[in-house]
This record gives C-alpha cells, sequence and structure tokens, in this order.
C-alpha cells in the first residue's frame, strides 16, 4: 500500500471516529435531555393529580374514572392513583393497563421510582394524604422518540458527508505531503554515476523534507569523495605498478637480446630483484590499505601491553631493514601492567609503527632514527619518531599523509606514497592524532599519544 494511501486511510478513520463518537455524545445527551424532560412533567402531573383528588378522599368510592381521547395515545399522560391494597381507584382513562404489585411495591416512600408498564414508561411514587393514608400515585404515557428518530436521521446524513469531505481532504492533504517525496525520488533519479556532482534542491522551509534533503546531499559529498578517491586510487595503482613492471620486463628483454657476460647477468638479475622487492612492498601496502577497515572492525580489536608491540616492532624492523640504525629510549616504564595496556589491533598498529620507521630511516641523512616512548606522559603513552634529515616544507606537511602523494624536493628517493597514508588511516581508526614538527634544527618528529585503556575502549 502506498504512503498516500494509508494516510488518507488513517486521517479518514481518526476523523470519522472522534466525528462519531462526537455525535454518539450529542445524540445521547439529547435522548436523555428529552426522558428526564418526560419524567419530570409526569412527576409534577402526579403530584398535582394527587393534590387535587385526594382533597376529598372520602367521595373517591363516588368518583368515576374519565376516559381520555386516545386518537393521539403516544402524546397521552395517564395518572393512576392506588391505595395500600394495591387497587385502582382512580385513574384518567381506564383504557391504560392496571400496574401491577410488583411495581407497587417496588416503589419507595422517599423518593419517585420509574417503571416500565407494557408499552408504557411511568413514574410512581407513595403519596400520604391529609387523614394520614397511604396511596400510590401512577404517571404514565409514551415517550415521544419522533425528535430523536430526526436527530438520528439528521446525524447520520451528516456523518455520511463529514465522510466524503473527509475522504476528499485526506487525499489532498496527503497529496500536498507526498510532493516533496515525488520530487526528491524523481531528482535522485537524475543523479547518475557518470555525474556525481549533481545535488537535490533545498527549499527555504526548514520542515523535516528540507533536513532530508540535505542530509542526502551530505551523503552524496561523501559518495563522490569516496568515488574520486577511487578513481585516483586506481590511477595511482595503475601507475605505480606498471613502472616496475615495465622496468622488469625491458631488464628481461635486455637481457634475453644476446649472450652476454655472467657479470652483466648478475647485474641485470640484481636490479630485476631490486624491482620486485619494490613492487612486492608497494603491493603489500595496496593490499593493506584495501582491506584496512576490514579488519579493524570492533570485534578485531583486544587489549594488549604496547611494550610488547614495541619490542614486535624493534625486531620485525631491524631484520627487514637492516641498513636503517633504529635507536629506542623507553622512559618512566610503569610498574604496573595495567600502565602499558592498550586497546586497539595489533596487527595495525604495529604496521603503522614500521612505516613510520621505515619513512624516518629512508629520508634521514645517515638512515638513522630515534624512536621514543614516554609512559609518564599526562595525556596518555607517548611515542615520538625522529630522524636528521631534511625538514618537510610547509607546504608539503599538509600532504604527505594524502595517498600516492610524493614531494618533488625527495622524488628521487625511491618510494610508493602509500606508506603515511596508510598510517594516518590507521590512526584515524583508533582515534589517534599525529602531529608532525619539522625545522632545521630537530629535524622531522612524528608525535602521537595512545590513550590508555579506559579511555579508549568505547
Amino acid at each position: 500500500m502506498k504512503i498516500r494511501t494509508r494516510l488518507s486511510i488513517q486521517y479518514i478513520l481518526i476523523t470519522i471516529g472522534i466525528y462519531s463518537l462526537s455525535m454518539l455524545f450529542v445524540y445521547r445527551q439529547f435522548k436523555k435531555h428529552k426522558e428526564d424532560q418526560f419524567y419530570e412533567a409526569l412527576e409534577s402531573n402526579a403530584r398535582v393529580t394527587a393534590e387535587m383528588v385526594l382533597l376529598n378522599e372520602e367521595e373517591l368510592q363516588t368518583v368515576k374514572s374519565g376516559k381520555a381521547d386516545l386518537s393521539s395515545a403516544a402524546t397521552i399522560v395517564n395518572t393512576s392513583i392506588y391505595n395500600n391494597e394495591y387497587r385502582r381507584i382512580f385513574t384518567l382513562d381506564s383504557l391504560y393497563p392496571i400496574a401491577s404489585n410488583k411495581i407497587l411495591k417496588s416503589i419507595p416512600a422517599d423518593q419517585p421510582q420509574v417503571f416500565s408498564n407494557g408499552d408504557y414508561q411511568g413514574i410512581g411514587l407513595e403519596f400520604i394524604s391529609a387523614r394520614k393514608n397511604k396511596y400510590y400515585v401512577l404517571s404514565e404515557g409514551k415517550l415521544n422518540y419522533i425528535p430523536l428518530i430526526k436527530l438520528r436521521n439528521i446525524l447520520l446524513i451528516g456523518t455520511l458527508l463529514t465522510l466524503i469531505a473527509v475522504a476528499l481532504g485526506a487525499w489532498f492533504i496527503s497529496d500536498q505531503s507526498m510532493r516533496p517525496i515525488v520530487r526528491i525520488n524523481k531528482e535522485i533519479n537524475e543523479i547518475l554515476p557518470a555525474d556525481l556532482s549533481r545535488r537535490l534542491k533545498v527549499h527555504a522551509s526548514p520542515d523535516e523534507f528540507s533536513v532530508l534533503v540535505k542530509t542526502f546531499n551530505l551523503l552524496l559529498d561523501r559518495i563522490e569523495t569516496a568515488f574520486n578517491s577511487e578513481k585516483s586510487y586506481i590511477s595511482n595503482v595503475s601507475h605505480e605498478l606498471k613502472n616496475p613492471l615495465t622496468a622488469i620486463q625491458s631488464q628481461i628483454q635486455y637481457a634475453l637480446n644476446k649472450d652476454r657476460k655472467s657479470d652483466e647477468y648478475k647485474k641485470i638479475l640484481t636490479s630485476v630483484r631490486e624491482d620486485t622487492a619494490d613492487l612486492s612492498n608497494t603491493v603489500e601496502k595496496l593490499l593493506q590499505l584495501a582491506r584496512i577497515n576490514s579488519i579493524a572492525s570492533p570485534d578485531k580489536m583486544e587489549t594488549f601491553r604496547l611494550d610488547e608491540l614495541i619490542y614486535d616492532v624493534q625486531d620485525s624492523f631491524t631484520r627487514s631493514f637492516p641498513e636503517f640504525h633504529l635507536e629506542l629510549n623507553i622512559t618512566d616504564l610503569p610498574p604496573e601492567e595495567e600502565g602499558m595496556e592498550v586497546f586497539g589491533n595489533y596487527s595495525l598498529l604495529k604496521s603503522s609503527c614500521i612505516n613510520l620507521l621505515e619513512n624516518a630511516g629512508k629520508f634521514s641523512n645517515d638512515h638513522a632514527s630515534k624512536w621514543t616512548i614516554d609512559f609518564k606522559d599526562p595525556g596518555g603513552i607517548k611515542m615520538e619518531i625522529q630522524n636528521n634529515g631534511n625538514p618537510i616544507k610547509a607546504d608539503d606537511q599538509d600532504k604527505i599523509f594524502r595517498p600516492f602523494y610524493r614531494s618533488q624536493s625527495n622524488i628521487k628517493i625511491k618510494g610508493s606514497g602509500i606508506g603515511l597514508s596508510l598510517v594516518k588511516t590507521i590512526m584515524d581508526l583508533h582515534h589517534i592524532d599525529i602531529k608532525l614538527q619539522s625545522d632545521e634544527i630537530n629535524g622531522t618528529r612524528f608525535i602521537f599519544i595512545f590513550p590508555i585503556k579506559k579511555n579508549t575502549q568505547v
């Protein structure tokens, strides 16, 4: 069922329900008012008749009952008087049925009693004459329901007309309410992958649909950014992989052109091995960058000791890069194990540390770097990786964390431009900020602080 139809039906049901309850209340109140008027008139008639008839109580035996004209019996009111032996001693209309003893016995002494006698409704009361004799005075008649029937018919017709008006109004209102959705759907269908720069029109009225459109436009911004990043990623990946593959292929073709001396073959194979190693390193970083989000899911996070990670990184780094020199300094190691625990993904943090150390050694003039860990920093566990290479220009400091970015001043140094972007992505997933400081005196320093476990685990 469409939303427009569902809204219309709900609106109709709610409105008609409220209207019907209101009309039912009006009908019942009018009926009660008519009945109260009817019984008040009967009681008044009974008391007046009793006062007049019982003035000459001793002559009741000789008074003949009058006969009423029954041509309009629906409006005729008859009054009868019964003695304490439940015999009718007076009536205005002898054609009215005699009240049963059950009705007479049910009349209390202190208040009037409403009763039904066949097709008639009446009210009875106990009356004490001047001679202290007890009598039962009954005034009865037929309640005129014709006004109630007319009112009921009017209300039913009014309800039907209201139902029609409400149905038309509900359809109009739902149509007006759903027009923005129809417009939004049309605009969304016109957005194609070939042009993700298009956005939905935001209207000036600050309603929920405007908020929805703004939210959807923000989503399109993120999608466009991701799409452009993906295109850039694919372009850069193809470039990074194509160059070493072309170099390897060219060297192999050069070696196969003619027979060469063993020294020439060794030189060519050594160059191919270096290009293959660079290619393998690039592919490994690309794979890490591609699968990082799945690896960093919350169920892959754990609590571990940071000192274990530090020594593991040191061992792996020295074995993978024996040409680099690493100086490790750990200060103020806490005596309690809890002071060294952090929460995160062990393998990702290890990879980010190795990439930072590799970057520091690669761009250092003496291929040396310094790694300092301070456990007493008030903000958490502070890490600092420093080298003595040429300082990074201010214009490049905001760009070096972008994927595949290479500074022109270091273009001759082998690299893919992936390492630092991988580090930044991993640190962002762990909500760790990286600070970069680079100058002529202190060299280049990457500083980041690990929150302790209780602040990291959310």
